[in-house]
């Protein structure tokens, strides 16, 4: 084997080398680049998944206050609804207390003259006695 030979061997096995390495950085160019695309996917669905979770916690910090504030109206209400209610037993059992005094006196003096009646009729009939009951009579009738 000559030395020319060998040297166009070399030149040759270099030329396929080197065209060996051209095609491993070239695909390796092509891997980075599907990388770096896919990166950059990955970071804008990132980007676009952190806004829609910011606006859905701002959207559920608003339904939660919506609600607490239609809570507090229906305890306020229903504070006022409770005062009301207690007035309301307040004023029913101060009337029920005035109507029974009221029923009741009336019925003390009903029984009252009618005792009394009942002790005039048993009076004897003398002159003096009837006019006595007509007094009596009279005096029980106006009460």
């Amino acid at each position: 084997m000559s030395m020319s030979s060998y040297v166009s061997r070399v030149s040759v096995s270099f030329v396929l080398m080197s065209d060996l390495y051209l095609c491993q950085i070239e695909l390796f160019s092509c891997v980075m680049g599907v990388v770096g695309i896919t990166l950059a996917a990955a970071v804008r669905e990132k980007k676009l998944l952190t806004r829609k979770l910011h606006q859905m916690n701002v959207d559920l910090e608003y339904k939660v206050d919506m609600r607490t504030l239609e809570l507090r109206k229906a305890n306020e209400e229903l504070q006022i609804s409770q005062r009301r209610a207690e007035q309301a037993s307040h004023a029913k059992s101060d009337f029920l207390a005035n109507m029974s005094h009221e029923i009741r006196y009336p019925t003390i003096s009903l029984h009252i003259a009618v005792s009394s009646l009942s002790l005039i009729v048993q009076l004897p009939t003398c002159n003096y006695c009837l006019q006595f009951k007509f007094i009596l009579i009279a005096s029980t009738l106006s009460c």
